[in-house]
């Protein structure tokens, strides 16, 4: 009996390590192209001295 829960809590242990290291490689390298797409078009939309509320 207790072998099998030994057994049990590796298993439990190897596949939450697992599943950490996947979910943490899809979420670092899956988006690159959207973030990078992102910070250049934030650079676009600059506003023109006109849009600026000037104070007198």
């Amino acid at each position: 009996m207790i072998n099998w829960l030994k057994g049990l809590r590796s298993f439990l242990l190897l596949a939450s390590l697992f599943g950490f290291l996947f979910s943490a490689t899809l979420v670092s390298c899956g988006n690159k192209k959207e973030a990078s797409h992102t910070e250049h078009s934030e650079g676009d939309e600059h506003p023109t001295e006109e849009e600026h509320p000037t104070e007198q």
